[in-house]
């Protein structure tokens, strides 16, 4: 190897600080998009063996954004995964909602976030959630600044959509 190839690759030391700085985050981002403790272990363990895999490809200094368009890629696989599986059983699932169980303005606003398409969940966790800005995101998930910020712009407004109605029926 040369000396530019060693500076680039990511040695175990820079490997154990960065899942000291960003397994928690990472797992508290993947947790509120699926609501599954256990697979958000699962994707969080999946980011970081990617990561070590591709080591000698990464900086540190990018490392951050990486991790996180990782996990958000691994979320989208399984939510393809689920949604061909369910589409082979014989019984449709149930989609419905009960709202009137629910009672607490926190509990309807997790609901309509629920009803979300997974891309809309993760740009508002991303810029609501995690605090990254609009030219952060537009590099995580690599698209253009304009399509980030109308994204999100419709994501508000489809949950806001959603939290109407939830409420309607609530009352």
């Amino acid at each position: 190897m040369d000396r530019t190839q060693n500076e680039t690759m990511l040695n175990n030391s820079e490997y154990n600080t960065l899942i000291k700085l960003y397994s928690d985050g990472l797992y508290r981002y993947i947790l509120k998009a699926n609501s599954n403790p256990a697979e958000a272990k699962d994707i969080v363990q999946n980011v970081f063996l990617q990561l070590w895999e591709k080591r000698d490809q990464i900086k540190v200094e990018t490392a951050k954004s990486l991790l996180y368009k990782m996990a958000y890629q691994n979320m989208i696989d399984i939510y393809r995964s689920e949604k061909a599986r369910q589409e082979r059983e014989v019984m449709p699932k149930s989609e419905t909602v009960n709202p009137s169980a629910q009672y607490g303005s926190r509990e309807l606003i997790d609901q309509a976030f629920e009803l979300l398409k997974p891309e809309e969940k993760n740009i508002i966790l991303l810029r609501d959630y995690e605090g990254y800005t609009y030219e952060e995101i537009s590099v995580m998930l690599n698209r253009p600044l304009s399509s980030i910020k109308v994204g999100l712009y419709r994501a508000r407004k489809k949950m806001q959509h959603h939290l109407l109605i939830l409420e309607n029926e609530v009352r």
